[in-house]
């Protein structure tokens, strides 16, 4: 998903033992923030239903959802 004003947030990865701690959260509060405050888009791509509902307590938006059969997973591409 790459449109013209958008950003993309790559990953946002935390160490097994220092997960359940909110800094996955602190560090999204800070990018999301830089994004507010200069008035830039971005989006991500999720490819695990539990991270979605995460993404969507920051007012993140499904926009296209890829379905790849052989892996038995899909990619959820959401904006901000």
């Amino acid at each position: 998903y790459k449109q013209e004003g958008y950003w993309a947030i790559e990953r946002i990865c935390v160490k097994g033992q220092q997960q359940r701690q909110g800094l996955s959260h602190k560090v999204l509060d800070v990018v999301l923030d830089y994004f507010d405050e200069s008035g830039k888009k971005c989006y991500v791509n999720v490819t695990k239903i539990e991270t979605v509902a995460i993404f969507e307590q920051y007012d993140f938006k499904i926009e296209e959802t890829i379905k790849i059969p052989e892996l038995d997973t899909s990619i959820f591409i959401m904006t901000y």
